[in-house]
C-alpha cells in the first residue's frame, strides 16, 4: 500500500515538473525575472546578455521590439564590440572551449578567381562560436564567403547572432529550427536573412528503403536521448493502457547524466507492461534499419530544435505523432499525409487508433515531394543567387547538394572532391577552425 503510494507520488511529481517547465506562464515569469534585473544591472556586459536571453523569452511582437531597442546601443558599436570583448554568454558553450575546430560543416561552393562567393553552412551554434572567436580575419572569410549560420535549437542564440553581426559585414544568412520563429530572426537585425527551410530538410531519401507496410516488426518507435525534455514519461503512461503486446523499441543514448537504467526505472514507475526494446548507442545505420521496418514513429517533445529523427522517420514511411502544442519544427510537417498531432488526455486511445490507421499514410511521397535535400538545396540555391543578382554581383556556379547523415555531406562524391582545395586552402589559412580532416569527418 505504501508503496502504491509513493509510486503515485512519483508520478504526480513528474507531470507537474512537466507542467511547470512548459506552462505560457512559467515563460511570463521567467521574462518578468529578466525584465527586473535588467532595471537594476549596470554593467554593460550582464545588460547585453539579459537583453538576448530575454529575447528568447518573448512571445508577442511588441515585447520583442521594445527589448531589441534596448539593445540597440550594443549592437550599434557605441559600446564597443561588447559581445566579444566581454565574451557575452560564450560561457555556456564549454565544448568550444575545448576544441576550437569547427565540425557538422560543408562548404557548398567554392569562391571563384572572378570574386564571386563562396558559401559555407555552419551547423550548431557552438561551432559558430568556434569559428567567430577564433578565426583571426573574419573579414577575410567574408570576403570569400557568404556564411549560413544553422541552428540546432529554438529560440536560438541571439547573443551569438550579435557577435556575428559585430564581427562581419553584410548580410548573414541563418537557418532557423522552427518556422515560427522567422519573424524573431528578421526584427533582431535588417541584416540577417532567413533561408526558406529549416535545419533538419538535409534528408536524403536514398538512404531510407521502407519495409512493406505488412511485414514491419516494430509497432511504436521513438527515436530520442535519454533526457526528460523528451518527455518518454508521456510515453510510458499512455503504454500503461494498452495492448501487453505491442512491440515497442525505444533507441537514444545518454545525455546529461540521464542513463538508460534511469529511463528504465521511469517505465516501471508508470507500470510499463509492455517488454520494450531499449537500444542504445547504435549507428545512423542501424537506426535507419528500424525507422523503416516500424509502423508508427513518436516524438513527445514540447520544445527543442528540429529533431532530425522526425523527419528522417518520414523518409522511412514511418507516419510521425508529435504533440499538438509542441515548438518543435517538424510539427510543421503533420498533415493528413504524414501523421498526426496527439493531445495529453487519453493518449492511449489516439495512439492505438494512429496505430490502426498507419498503413493508410504516406509519409515518405509527402516528404520526397516537399522537404528532401535536392528540394531544400533547389529553395536555397535561388534565395542566395537573388540576392546575389541584386547587389550586383555575378553568379556562375550553383550550389552543391548536401544531406545530413549523421552530419553534412555531399550527395555528389565528385562534387566532394572538387571542394577539396577549397578546404585545404581553408585548413592552411585558418587552421586553429578549420581542421586537416574537416572534409573526411565532419563528425567528431
Amino acid at each position: 500500500m505504501i508503496q502504491s503510494i509513493v509510486r503515485l507520488f512519483r508520478r504526480a511529481v513528474i507531470r507537474s515538473k512537466d507542467s511547470l517547465k512548459y506552462s505560457p506562464l512559467t515563460a511570463k515569469v521567467l521574462l518578468a525575472g529578466a525584465k527586473l534585473r535588467l532595471r537594476m544591472v549596470r554593467d554593460d556586459a550582464q545588460r547585453a546578455n539579459l537583453l538576448t536571453r530575454a529575447y528568447r523569452l518573448a512571445e508577442t511582437a511588441p515585447t520583442r521590439q521594445a527589448l531589441r531597442a534596448d539593445a540597440e546601443r550594443y549592437l550599434n558599436g557605441t559600446t564597443g564590440n561588447i559581445w566579444r570583448e566581454q565574451q557575452v554568454g560564450w560561457i555556456r558553450y564549454p565544448r568550444a572551449a575545448e576544441d576550437t575546430h569547427v565540425n557538422r560543416s560543408i562548404v557548398l561552393k567554392a569562391p571563384r578567381p572572378t570574386g564571386e562567393k563562396g558559401v559555407l553552412l555552419v551547423m550548431f551554434e557552438y561551432n559558430w562560436l568556434r569559428l567567430l572567436a577564433n578565426v583571426k580575419d573574419l573579414g577575410y572569410l567574408g570576403e570569400k564567403f557568404d556564411i549560413i549560420f544553422s541552428t540546432s535549437w529554438s529560440p536560438t542564440d541571439y547573443a551569438l547572432l550579435a557577435l556575428a553581426l559585430q564581427s562581419m559585414s553584410g548580410t548573414i544568412f541563418v537557418q532557423a529550427c522552427n518556422y515560427g520563429e522567422i519573424p524573431w530572426i528578421e526584427e533582431f537585425s535588417p541584416r540577417l536573412k532567413y533561408l526558406p527551410c529549416i535545419a533538419c530538410d538535409w534528408i536524403n531519401p536514398d538512404c531510407y528503403q521502407p519495409k512493406p507496410y505488412a511485414q514491419r516488426q516494430t509497432d511504436i518507435l521513438m527515436v530520442a536521448n535519454w533526457a526528460p525534455f523528451k518527455r518518454h514519461w508521456q510515453f510510458f503512461d499512455a503504454l500503461r493502457r494498452m495492448p501487453r503486446n505491442l512491440r515497442i523499441t525505444m533507441i537514444g543514448q545518454e545525455e546529461g547524466g540521464h542513463t538508460l537504467s534511469m529511463l528504465r526505472d521511469q517505465a516501471a514507475l508508470f507500470g510499463v507492461k509492455q517488454d520494450i526494446n531499449f537500444v542504445e548507442n547504435i549507428t545512423i545505420d542501424d537506426v535507419t534499419c528500424y525507422q523503416c521496418d516500424s509502423k508508427i514513429s513518436l516524438i513527445l517533445s514540447r520544445r527543442e530544435g528540429c529533431c532530425v529523427a522526425a523527419v528522417e522517420s518520414l523518409f522511412a514511411d514511418s507516419p510521425l505523432g508529435m504533440m499538438h502544442d509542441a515548438h518543435v519544427g517538424p510539427k510543421a510537417y503533420i498533415n493528413n499525409d504524414t501523421g498526426v498531432l496527439l493531445r495529453p488526455d487519453h493518449m492511449e486511445v489516439q495512439l492505438q487508433r494512429f496505430l490502426d490507421n498507419a498503413g493508410s499514410f504516406r509519409a515518405r511521397a509527402w516528404a520526397t515531394e516537399n522537404i528532401s535535400c535536392t528540394k531544400s538545396i533547389a529553395k536555397v540555391n535561388a534565395l542566395l543567387r537573388s540576392h546575389v543578382e541584386q547587389s550586383g554581383a555575378p553568379w556562375t556556379a550553383d550550389l552543391k547538394t548536401p544531406y545530413w547523415r549523421p552530419y553534412p555531406v555531399f550527395l555528389n562524391a565528385r562534387d566532394r572532391e572538387e571542394m577539396r582545395p577549397v578546404y585545404k586552402d581553408l585548413c592552411e589559412r585558418f587552421p586553429e577552425v578549420f581542421g586537416p580532416d574537416l572534409l573526411e569527418k565532419g563528425s567528431s
